[in-house]
């Protein structure tokens, strides 16, 4: 529509644009007269056609990826499994987006596309420091859960595991029951 409403401001007429409209209407617009407006109109449509259905895209894909989950040993906490298939997104999209952001056709659509570059930045990140985090509370917690003599002889490093511990489990059991990369990633606290 906003395209229709471009090309009448660039003849400067006005028509109902519906199933309705007949072709010599258009014909008599002298389109031909504004043929530089009217080649820019057409060419920022097709542009636009093409920035759409990618976005549309990547919102499906996103909206349909989940991640997995796999218990740790007998501790009752599911950990999160390396997830390929959202990296494959995210590498994939994230050039799409950048690509995206340069396309001089790109203005109506810029709020979304940064928008978008945005979430998965963050997706990014905190997948990362997730899985850095959870490899260290793995190794951690063989030590001090593991161990009464290590949490003999480390009293202070114990205590601080354990609070570490309780978080950690409560983070897991929350991300556990949300299998969509986004909404799990996203949550307020999150990446803290």
């Amino acid at each position: 529509a906003r395209h229709w409403t471009q090309l009448m401001q660039a003849c400067g007429q006005h028509f109902v644009m519906d199933d309705k409209l007949p072709l010599d209407t258009l014909i008599r617009l002298e389109l031909d007269k504004y043929q530089d407006a009217v080649t820019e109109i057409v060419e920022r449509a097709r542009a636009e056609i093409k920035i759409d259905q990618a976005l549309t895209k990547i919102i499906g894909i996103w909206g349909g990826l989940t991640i997995e989950y796999v218990p740790f040993k007998k501790t009752g906490v599911n950990i999160l499994v390396q997830p390929a298939e959202v990296y494959e997104a995210l590498d994939d999209h994230e050039v799409q987006l950048q690509n995206m952001m340069g396309n001089r056709f790109m203005g109506f659509f810029e709020a979304q596309i940064t928008s978008w570059k945005s979430k998965l930045a963050a997706v990014r990140a905190v997948i990362e420091n997730w899985l850095e985090v959870q490899r260290q509370w793995c190794s951690l917690e063989a030590i001090f859960i593991g161990s009464e003599d290590i949490r003999e002889q480390l009293p202070e490093d114990a205590k601080r595991f354990d609070t570490i511990d309780a978080t950690f489990k409560e983070q897991m059991t929350d991300a556990a029951t949300t299998p969509n990369p986004l909404e799990a990633c996203l949550r307020d606290g999150r990446d803290d």
